[in-house]
């Protein structure tokens, strides 16, 4: 973020040359109506007054403040004005003479615009400045004559210095602890002033704009030289820039951008009002909902699958019902055979996309129960090719079970890892063409048995790895022609089930070439679990993991 403090250095400059241009007038009071014979030296106040009053219009209407800064010159700046200044006063009292050293308390003033300004400065500086001007002063206009005099002058300037120093270090603290909490926020946040002026711009709002606080800060939106300067924020300030007198309404929108990067963004203007009612300020927070609409964008379309799924399975069901209900008696036992089968495995769809889904909620929510006992990898794998070795040879693919060696019984539920094993075959053998293999291997691995589920088919794109374990996503772009899209839960229960076993999964794939997924399942899931144990009863290993 650009520096906080910025809009608060300004504020305190603007007031400075206001006081200046105050403190002229008052100067020039004091000069024309006192007596000529009063004045120590009429030519020097004259002058000093003079270039007090120039240097002070130099500072209010000439001086670029927004340029200096830029140049990085605000501070050296500063310390410049505040010893012209105390030269300009001192020179000016002197040459009153004694009847106006009353005039020598205006000096407090730049003291405390030090302390004020000059953050992470130690006391030191502060008491330097209100030494420096007692002693220009105490040696011009009021001399000591005596240590005490002396004594209590350095006691005077201390005393101030340390107020003016205390006094200004609440606010900074202030200042600073909400500087910290706007820094931080994973929220973006701009302000900007009634006059249009941009006074902060957080961290989170360069993030999700590639720009610099810098480049923004400061620019006035209502000012047409800036509109370059502001474009990248300008969808940020569209309420602000549309905003007409007497508006107070928090305001709500979407907005999408493509550079740096596609984001949808939700912007809310809040405006500031003082106790009168009016206007001081607006707040812009801006929030990334890329990934939270990306996913109501993926749950509407699986939504929509699920529906078009139900719909076609119940379409097959009944016409196969009516046809048995209304030629039973003219159909050929072949015909009835098929119909029966039809309807077979139309139900048999029907079950496991509805249990998918109630499989996803349970998970979700972390209800789902799992059931351990020593279990045989080999055996579950065996079954689950069985199960599927016709569906494969309906597609023309070879399906293979390679079991490695001496397989030892592990701790799991079977019924939950016979699903996280034929999600996997079926999910290879609906992306391997026609002719393609599909190859199960079962071995031992140092933590307990390690299954892989290799295929020939299309692979995963490689900015598509990161995702496909979430839910609802599907890639039925590369699925074969006839192969109904999925609902994008398969591997993500797939993964869940693997972590509720303390377990590990991964995926490698090429595209063109095949992908290859594997997961571990160790041996006992923790001392407590022995070989030949009783069946043991956990809910979902505790809750499970989102990622």
């Amino acid at each position: 973020m650009d520096n906080p403090r910025r809009s608060f250095e300004f504020r305190l400059l603007d007031q400075a040359d206001k006081i200046r241009l105050v403190l002229v007038g008052v100067f020039m009071v004091a000069l024309y109506t006192a007596p000529r014979g009063a004045l120590e030296n009429y030519p020097v106040a004259a002058s000093a007054l003079g270039v007090f009053a120039l240097y002070s219009i130099f500072t209010r209407f000439v001086l670029n403040w927004h340029s200096i800064r830029r140049e990085g010159q605000v501070q050296f700046m500063a310390a410049l004005l505040v010893c012209t200044d105390i030269l300009c006063i001192s020179v000016f009292v002197w040459a009153m003479g004694p009847a106006f050293r009353s005039l020598t308390t205006l000096l407090l003033v730049d003291v405390l615009f030090a302390a004020s300004f000059f953050a992470g400065v130690e006391l030191a500086l502060v008491v330097g400045i209100a030494a420096g001007a007692w002693v220009v002063l105490g040696f011009t206009s009021v001399r000591p004559n005596t240590p005490w005099d002396v004594a209590s002058g350095v006691c005077a300037t201390l005393v101030i210095a340390w107020m003016a120093y205390a006094l200004a270090e609440v606010p900074r603290r202030e200042r600073a602890a909400t500087d910290r909490i706007v820094k931080h926020l994973t929220e973006g946040v701009m302000l900007v002033t009634r006059a249009g002026e941009v006074t902060v711009v957080n961290p989170r709002v360069e993030h999700m704009l590639g720009i610099l606080a810098s480049d923004v800060t400061g620019l006035n939106v209502y000012d047409p030289g800036n509109h370059a300067a502001l474009e990248p924020v300008a969808g940020l300030l569209e309420d602000v820039l549309e905003a007409e007198d007497g508006q107070f309404d928090i305001k709500a929108r979407q907005l999408h951008i493509e550079d740096p990067t596609p984001l949808d963004i939700q912007v809310l203007t809040v405006p500031c009002i003082d106790p009168d009612g009016a206007v001081t300020a607006w707040v812009i927070v801006s929030k990334d909902v890329t990934e939270m609409l990306s996913s109501l964008r993926a749950k509407e379309e699986s939504i929509a699958v699920v529906s078009h799924e139900l719909r076609n399975r119940l379409v097959s069901v009944r016409a196969a019902a009516e046809l048995l209900i209304r030629m039973s008696d003219r159909l050929t036992a072949e015909v009835r055979r098929e119909t029966l089968r039809l309807l077979d495995t139309e139900t048999r769809r029907l079950s496991r996309l509805v249990s998918r889904t109630l499989d996803a909620a349970a998970v979700e929510d972390g209800t789902a129960i799992y059931t351990f006992e020593p279990v045989r990898i080999g055996d579950l794998a065996q079954d689950a090719c069985d199960c599927l070795r016709h569906a494969a040879r309906e597609k023309g693919i070879e399906l293979i079970l390679e079991i490695e060696g001496q397989i030892a019984p592990v701790m799991a539920d079977p019924a939950r890892l016979d699903q996280a094993i034929q999600n996997l075959v079926e999910n290879a053998l609906k992306f391997t063409p026609r002719g393609g293999e599909v190859r199960v291997r079962v071995a031992p691995c140092e933590t307990g048995v390690s299954i892989s589920i290799a295929d020939t088919g299309c692979g995963i794109p490689e900015d598509r790895l990161a995702t496909i374990f979430e839910k609802f996503v599907t890639d039925s772009a590369n699925a074969n022609s006839g192969s109904p899209m999925g609902l994008g839960l398969g591997l993500f229960l797939c993964r869940e089930i693997v972590r509720c076993h303390h377990g590990s999964m991964r995926v490698e794939s090429v595209e063109g070439e095949g992908t290859t997924f594997t997961f571990t399942v160790p041996a006992d899931l923790s001392p407590g679990f022995a070989l030949g144990s009783e069946t043991v009863e956990k809910q979902a290993l505790a809750q499970p993991a989102h990622g």
